[in-house]
This record gives C-alpha cells, structure tokens and sequence, in this order.
C-alpha cells in the first residue's frame, strides 16, 4: 500500500516510477520509514530489559550527548542532535546503555521535539521512581535548514524537569550547570568533559616542577564551585568534576608594545611540553579521575561552556 502511494507522489512530482533509477525507490522508501518510526512498535519494558538495579545511591547521575535522529511530523523532514539525561536516584538505578535506547524509543517516531522531550523525562520517572529528573535536548531541525527560513545554524533546545529538579532550584542548576568543554583537533574531538574545569597552561622560561606541583595542587583543591547555598565551597574533588587541559603559550603573550603580541616570555617547547606533561600527571594522581588533554603543539580549537561566567588567573610566582 505505501509503495503504490509512493509510486503516485513521484508521479505527482512529474516524475516516471519506471524509470531505472526510480524503479525500486518504493521499496526503499517503505524500508526507510518504518527504521525511522520503528519506535511506534517497540515495547519499553522488552528495550529496558530488566536492567534496573537496587543501588543505595542518592548522588546526581548524567548521561550527556546521547545522539539521535528524529522525524518532525510537520514536514516529516529528520531533525537530530544531542539528548542529556540527568537523575536522582531513590533505590533503583537504570544500566547505562538503556538511557540512550530510551531516547532512540522516542526519537525513533514521528515527532515534535518538546514532546519527545517530556516523554523521556516522564518514562524515567515512571520506570524507577527517581527523587528528580532532567531531560535536556539539543537538536537541529532540517524543516528550518534545507525551506522555509533557511537558518543554517539555528539549533532548538527544549527541557523537561520533573520531581526534585522542578521544586529545587540547587538540584536544577547543578544538572544545568554541568558546564563542558571539549577541544578539537582537525575536526575530531580529543579530549572533552562535563562538569568540570578547563585548564589552560602556559609556561615560561624559569618553570620548574616545583611550580607545575604548586598550580596542580590549588587547581584540584580550589574551592570554587557553588554548593547548596550558592557559595563557592567546594573544590573540584568535591564534585567529582573532570579536567580538560589544554596547553596555551599566548597566556604569555606581551601587548604592553604595539599592536602585535609578541611571545618572548613564553617558554621553548623543548621545557614547557614536559613541564605541561609533568602537570596532568600531578593532577591525576591528585585524584580527579577523568583528566583530558588536548595535543602540544597542535592547532586546536577549544570549546568552553563557562558557567557564571567564571575564570581564574593562576600563577606560582
């Protein structure tokens, strides 16, 4: 029945169904439609699969830039992005992979994004019974790309809050204040984090190791981010935030003089890689236990979501 009906949209569009590279578009189409709204015949108790665990956990979990792709039933044109999950947990803890199969469900349909959204918050809710839940998603829309607008990098972000995360603003703002970074190399991301600090070392020529142990230790033990009053108490440990450190010789950039920097304070690469190497070990061993890095050296483009805005300047002399 769908393929005869798409046979007559392609006639409808002037064009010849008989044609040889038309001659099994129907079928494609028809196999293509129903991957793309398979989520209408899914079964969520079979997809979740009995992976919900008794944990005595009370501690914010999330699940960040969970992909996928959806079909806006206006135009039924895809529109695709990043879903972030983050929940409070009261007993029962979902297995890792199933958050991200329980957007698929939802996204898998004909769709609107403020819809799916709800959805997914309200099946987490139903699934485990959580103090609170948070659904965050990022998408772009190509019914606002490829007509009408044509708006090439409009992106459209829509929320759910449920239980804790809509009556306590502390609990809202910490999943939403789960700030990030990432850095890229030629395209590919190489090193990227959540919540966390996004670290930029410069050396110079008098550095030694003394000072690389110095700046680790007041970067790990800084108490900088807000706990539940708001104040700046705690530090990065206390988090459990991650670190993304990025080696950056223009901090030692001199602009006193003219109108180009000039970079004579900045150390050689021969001393600052291996003081900058020394750093992220020290940071590590220091406990925080995911530290990425981007490439010494290399051209790189560094991505900062800066929550406050807030930024140090951090020296050991």
């Amino acid at each position: 029945m769908i393929e005869e009906e798409i046979k007559q949209i392609l006639l409808d569009l002037g064009e010849d169904p008989q044609r040889e590279g038309l001659l099994k578009t129907p079928e494609r189409v028809r196999k293509s439609l129903e991957f793309l709204t398979r989520g209408y015949r899914q079964d969520i108790e079979k997809v979740i699969n009995g992976a919900i665990f008794n944990e005595d956990c009370n501690d914010m979990i999330i699940v960040r830039d969970i992909e996928f792709y959806s079909m806006c039933e206006h135009h039924m044109l895809p529109f695709f992005g990043k879903c972030h999950i983050g929940y409070v947990p009261k007993g029962k803890v979902f297995g890792v992979s199933k958050l991200a199969r329980l957007v698929d469900v939802f996204a898998r349909r004909l769709q609107i994004q403020e819809r799916m959204t709800r959805q997914i918050a309200t099946q987490i809710m139903e699934s485990i019974a959580p103090e609170g839940v948070g659904v965050v998603v990022e998408a772009q829309h190509l019914c606002m790309l490829m007509r009408g607008v044509e708006k090439q990098n409009s992106t459209m972000v829509t929320s759910s809050m449920l239980g804790s995360f809509r009556r306590e603003q502390a609990t809202r703002l910490e999943f939403l204040r789960a700030a990030k970074g990432s850095v890229s190399i030629g395209g590919e991301v190489v090193g990227q984090i959540g919540q966390g600090l996004v670290i930029l070392v410069g050396v110079t020529h008098t550095d030694t190791a003394a000072d690389a142990e110095y700046l680790a230790n007041k970067c790990v033990h800084l108490r900088i981010f807000t706990d539940e009053q708001g104040k700046m108490n705690l530090s990065l440990l206390d988090v459990g935030g991650g670190a993304l450190i990025v080696s950056q010789f223009t901090l030692y950039g001199d602009c006193v003089k003219g109108r180009r920097p000039g970079f004579d304070n900045a150390a050689r690469p021969e001393l600052a890689e291996p003081l900058y190497e020394t750093f992220v070990e020290l940071v590590k061993k220091l406990g925080v236990k995911q530290v990425e890095t981007g490439r010494f050296g290399a051209d790189m483009l560094v991505k900062i979501d800066n929550d406050g805005p807030v930024t140090f300047l951090i020296d050991s002399k």
